[in-house]
Formats: structure tokens, sequence, C-alpha cells
């Protein structure tokens, strides 16, 4: 539930940044690139709020001396690889992604550009193989440093992103969500997870309503492959003996 808290707090700072990447267009080997490490923590360039218009460049890693770069696998369906040793990874809404594997934890927002007219209209376009300056730690939380990420050979398949036509019966998908709908959606799931007690709740989201849950299932970017059953023991197996905290945490 603290990791939940929080990272909604991280996300109202980010202010929900214009960028759109699926779990299986960040699957794949990834070079990140790693600033020297610190005692103190730090904002990596970053505005407080966020800005979309005033993103670091990616000199906050590259002007360091001391820099590393690392060659890290971004497997299915959460597992990360780097030198032999395994850890894990997810994706933060369709935002960013967070990584724990070796004795540090990762975490950045994917990278995207502006594309405005002289009128400053236009349009953004969401670049889901690099990130934008983002920030790691050691996992006694005593080293702090900011790094970036760029995808070298993607292994996630297009067909991950399909979205499933409905069936017969399935109408309410295409219906579009309003308050009402959308909270007995929620409380629908919420007892299913009381019975699972995997320790956190679903809420009712604002950003949500208009859409329909065919559009909402668009985000999740990755079709269940094994028994709804066998991934809560395996969520439950991660929380009970993780390494790792969260970034989050």
């Amino acid at each position: 539930m603290k990791s939940a808290v929080l990272l909604s707090a991280v996300t109202c700072a980010f202010a929900d940044l214009p960028v759109h990447c699926l779990r299986h267009e960040v699957v794949g080997n990834w070079k990140f690139t790693l600033g020297k490490p610190s005692s103190e923590r730090s904002g990596c360039g970053h505005a407080r709020p966020d800005a979309e218009e005033s993103q670091p460049s990616f000199s906050v890693v590259d002007d360091h001396k001391a820099n590393e770069e690392l060659t890290i696998e971004l497997g299915q369906p959460n597992i990360a690889k780097l030198n032999g040793q395994k850890g894990t990874w997810t994706m933060i809404y369709d935002e960013g992604l967070e990584v724990k594997v070796g004795n540090r934890v990762y975490m950045a927002f994917s990278n995207f550009s502006l594309n405005k007219d002289l009128t400053g209209s236009g349009h953004n376009t969401s670049h889901c193989d690099q990130t934008q300056v983002g920030w790691y730690s050691d996992v006694d939380r005593k080293e702090f440093g900011c790094f970036y990420g760029k995808q070298v050979h993607a292994t996630g398949s297009k067909k991950a992103a399909a979205v499933s036509k409905p069936k017969a019966g399935k109408a309410a998908d295409t219906k579009p969500l309003d308050h009402s709908t959308q909270k007995n959606k929620v409380d629908k799931i919420n007892k299913k997870l009381s019975m699972l007690q995997l320790g956190w709740k679903a809420s009712v989201h604002q950003r949500w309503n208009g859409m329909t849950m065919q559009d909402l299932n668009s985000f999740a970017g990755l079709r269940r492959t094994v028994p709804v059953h066998d991934q809560h023991r395996e969520i439950n197996a991660q929380r009970s003996h993780s390494q790792h905290k969260s970034f989050l945490q």
C-alpha cells in the first residue's frame, strides 16, 4: 500500500507526461548509461513539478567523467538480466519503467518529443525505445545517481499489443465509462482483490471517464499467457521473498 501511495504522488508530481508506451515496446536489450554515484539524492535536472517543455538533456549524465555502461535484458513477463544475474522490472502505468537487478534499482520515464507549429498546436511523439534522464540507487540507499536508457534490440512481439475483438455478450466493454459505471466495476474488482489479500485496492480515476473497457485494456500491452491463479501465486511469492525494495518505497 505504501508503494502504491508513493507511486500516485510521483505521477501527480510529473503531471501525466504526454507519453504512451506499452510493455511489448519496451521488452528487449537495453544499454543503461550511468552518471557517477553520490551519497546525496538529486533531481537529475528535472523541474519540480516536472514540465513537459523542459525535460533534462542527456548531458546531465554524459558530462560526468566516470560514466558506467550496462547492458540489461528486459524480458517477459517481468524478468531483468544483467551479467547472469536475474532481477525484475515493471511498467509505471504507460509512462515509464522500474528495474531491480544486481545491487541497484533504476526508475525512469519513457522519452517523448514535442511537435508544435508556430501557433503552439500539434502533437507529441512517444519514443518507447529510450528513457528520459532517470534515477538509480543501490539497494542500501547509500549511493544515488542519474542515468538514461536506450534500447539496442527489441524482442517484444507486436501481437502482444493487439486488443481482442469483443465476444458476444461483451457489448458493455464498448460503452463509455462514467463515474457511476466505473465505480461499479471498481467495487467488483476490489471484492476479488479482498479475497486474494494482495494488499492493495483499485480506485476510481477521473481520467478514465469517457473511455471504454476496450480502451483501458489497450493500456495493458501484455496478453495473459498463464492462468490467473498462477500469476497471483507468483506475485505473492515475489512480495514475500523480494531481495530489493522498490525505488518508490
